[in-house]
């Protein structure tokens, strides 16, 4: 079974503001939307409440095959922080990282987000290795991932 966590960045710091006081809308679209269409997917939701070290003990206890995230630009640095942590608990985990706008426009979400995480959830549940190709100004790269 394919295991995946999408997660806010840890703020438990912030207890009180808004941002850690409600559930990420764009993560639980595409849980919701996923979960109805796709079955040998087990699906997890960290939310923004947790504080740094509680956050990488779910994942660490977890051990997922893929971890989302979503960062705001103004959290980007704990977020990349946050990132680098989760990897050296598991070195060969697939990251994607998001934002904020589905929170914003969470229509936009289930039109373009949702059929596109349901196709890549499709094919590593079905594969046992992914290879992801990445372009970035002319210059190519393959990545390869085993799934367990």
């Amino acid at each position: 079974m394919l295991k995946v966590v999408l997660a806010d960045v840890p703020m438990a710091h912030l207890k009180g503001e808004a941002v850690t006081e409600s559930p990420n809308l764009g993560i639980l679209y595409i849980i919701s939307y996923v979960r109805r269409r796709l079955k040998n997917v087990e699906f997890h939701y960290l939310e923004p409440l947790l504080s740094l070290e509680e956050h990488l003990a779910e994942v660490e206890k977890l051990k997922p095959d893929v971890y989302c995230t979503s960062i705001t630009t103004q959290k980007k640095a704990l977020g990349y922080e946050t990132i680098q942590k989760v990897k050296q608990l598991v070195p060969n985990l697939l990251v994607m990282a998001g934002g904020a706008h589905p929170t914003v426009d969470p229509a936009d979400v289930r039109e373009q987000a949702e059929p596109v995480f349901l196709g890549l959830f499709q094919e590593l549940r079905n594969e046992k290795n992914l290879s992801v190709e990445i372009s970035r100004r002319g210059q190519s790269k393959t990545l390869s991932y085993e799934i367990r």
